[in-house]
């Protein structure tokens, strides 16, 4: 029998990278994002659902909708759209905090919410992207690094209340990633294969994390060999 999976932000970057190794694997995926009919996957279990995860309402009805077509059986829920908006704090609008907020922190508590007992029901697994801004002080971008910062204590916290049930939760905290995340900000990762986490291995990496035979993995790092940012050219 099919397995299915629920992947937000699948249309590009991550998600989409990881929604790839999924059919590959031969999961029915879902996947979530504001233009996920846009991601180019020619497979008989792809199924795109567009939502504005920041719209509760919205995420509400996509949520019955999946758990309808499912039967309420979802084995694997990956958590990863996000967003982020670097700079002093004060220059931060509303409208961006807000946003940071609802996207990062509020939908993936929501879905999870949801979805839980689906998941408990298959034994599933709930995987989060996280950040390694979340694991350390981010001078202007304390906004989007406390988003993180909560989401990986209440992943921590989930783990320890559903391990009985059969839930597994897994983290996963990557550093510079060469993504389309950065398209709208002023710095990206150096052009230079050491200076980013390549979005492909990321998605292999799912495979250590779903396949370990015994052992929960709870948190997996992957960090570029080196550190090198540059400043976009102003126009």
């Amino acid at each position: 029998m099919k397995k299915n999976a629920v992947v937000t932000g699948a249309n590009s970057g991550i998600g989409y990278q990881i929604a790839r190794y999924l059919l590959d694997d031969g999961y029915t995926v879902y996947g979530i994002s504001r233009n996920c009919d846009q991601a180019d996957f020619d497979q008989p279990g792809w199924h795109p659902i567009n939502c504005d995860l920041t719209d509760e309402k919205q995420l509400q009805k996509v949520c019955e909708q999946i758990l309808e077509d499912t039967g309420k059986k979802i084995d694997v829920l990956v958590l990863s759209a996000g967003r982020a908006w670097f700079g002093p704090h004060e220059t931060h609008q509303p409208d961006q905090i807000s946003g940071m907020v609802d996207l990062n922190f509020k939908a993936p508590l929501l879905l999870i919410n949801r979805f839980l007992c689906a998941i408990r029901e298959q034994n599933g697994h709930i995987i989060g992207i996280g950040s390694v801004a979340g694991k350390s002080r981010s001078p202007q971008g304390g906004v989007y690094a406390a988003t993180k910062a909560g989401f990986h204590h209440f992943l921590d916290v989930l783990f320890d209340e559903t391990r009985k049930q059969g839930v597994k939760v897994t983290r996963i905290v990557p550093d510079l990633t060469q993504t389309p995340f950065y398209d709208d900000l002023n710095f990206e990762p150096e052009h230079n294969a050491e200076a980013y986490v390549n979005p492909e291995e990321l998605a292999r990496a799912i495979d250590y994390v779903l396949n370990s035979p015994q052992a929960v993995i709870t948190e997996l790092e992957l960090r570029p060999q080196k550190l090198q940012i540059r400043k976009k050219s102003s126009r």
